[in-house]
């Protein structure tokens, strides 16, 4: 139980560790939690930067989530320890992403995080498959939120029909969590659109 904990926190803490903060920090002076919708995610940085700037926090979010498996994957593998441990590191690396004690426990939605333990746990082509879907839908909607929770339910969707119930099971956590993690674009996305005059 104890080493379990210190994967969690081991995830924690590396999620924890905001690269769209510290990079508008380092690099422009900005405190990227006061601006834009206040989360230090790859949206907002893009939303508040420049859409290049994207891609940059992205990447490094989803490097960062793989590497970690990675070496915890490596570290249970040297001392035998039992695989599920990885689970706790993977829940460690959300939380943090969402909850970091670096920002007052405010972060990030988690997508790239996501994506991140996606590389690491399923075959390519699905990762690819939800890089497609998620490319796709965020020009047509212009809502990344839109496009995140859509994609990932295709991920499920597949993995449902021909995957193992062990990797759609971790899918569908994750893509709760999105869902729990995105509730307020939901809600103002409804608002906005509840709203709207009807054209005739």
């Amino acid at each position: 139980m104890f080493i379990a904990f210190l994967f969690l926190t081991l995830g924690y803490v590396i999620g924890a560790i905001s690269t769209g903060y510290f990079f508008c920090r380092y690099f422009f002076k900005v405190d990227i939690t006061e601006h834009g919708s206040g989360n230090s995610g790859a949206s907002n940085v893009a939303r508040v930067l420049g859409k290049k700037y994207f891609i940059i926090i992205a990447l490094f979010d989803v490097f960062k989530a793989y590497a970690l498996l990675a070496l915890g994957q490596f570290t249970i593998g040297l001392y035998y320890l039992p695989a599920l441990f990885l689970y706790a590191m993977m829940a460690g690396l959300l939380i943090g992403n969402a909850y970091s004690m670096f920002l007052s426990f405010r972060g990030g939605k988690g997508v790239a995080t996501a994506l991140g333990i996606m590389f690491f746990v399923l075959v390519w082509h699905i990762c690819g498959l939800f890089m497609t879907s998620w490319l796709l839908l965020v020009t047509v909607t212009r809502e990344p939120f839109i496009a995140s929770l859509v994609s990932i339910s295709v991920v499920l969707g597949v993995l449902l029909a021909y995957g193992n119930p062990e990797q759609a099971l971790l899918i569908g956590t994750i893509a709760l969590w999105l869902l729990f993690r995105h509730q307020a674009n939901i809600i103002a996305w409804i608002k906005k659109y509840k709203n709207t005059p009807i054209v005739k």
